[in-house]
């Protein structure tokens, strides 16, 4: 049976990790990421998830920015109601 390839994680040098779950994640990464760090780097598992989790509360920040923007722009653009609510 051969291996999965993704999703897998990625390891750069400053001791950031990531999870890619795809070639073109992996390649918008650019060549500073490796599949495994030389054997003179440890990395700490906790914190390449803690580093995966804020990178994601990040992300999750930026959206709910979008939608606050696009929800703000919806009412805007809403038209007034006429007449009564009966």
């Amino acid at each position: 049976m051969p291996k999965k390839q993704y999703p897998k994680w990625k390891r750069s040098l400053t001791g950031d990790s990531r999870i890619v779950h795809d070639p073109a994640e992996e390649a918008a990464l650019g060549p500073d990421w490796l599949d495994t760090l030389p054997a003179q780097a440890p990395v700490d598992p906790l914190a390449a998830l803690r580093a995966e989790r804020d990178r994601l509360a990040a992300r999750c920040a930026e959206l709910a920015q979008q939608l606050e923007a696009i929800r703000a722009d919806a009412a805007e653009r809403k038209p007034a109601k006429k007449g009564g609510s009966r």
